[in-house]
């Protein structure tokens, strides 16, 4: 996984899975400018949680090892 903070992470997993950003706007209410792999916007913890449950994907697997709290 790349080094930097998880919700740039989850951004760039949305792009390389080609999933729909209109798909999780309409389920999960986050702005889609949020969602865009330019966007500056950060992800609040609800928000991002959101979309990872949307996703069916594990928070954890966004967070680098570098940025892993110990």
């Amino acid at each position: 996984m790349k080094k930097g903070n998880a919700a740039k992470n989850l951004r760039a997993y949305i792009s390389e899975h080609q999933i729909s950003i209109p798909d999780i706007v309409s389920n999960t209410g986050v702005a889609k400018n949020k969602l865009q792999q330019t966007s500056k916007e950060d992800l609040n913890a609800t928000e991002f949680l959101e979309i990872c449950y949307f996703l069916k994907v594990d928070p954890r697997s966004f967070i680098s090892d570098e940025s892993a709290i110990s």
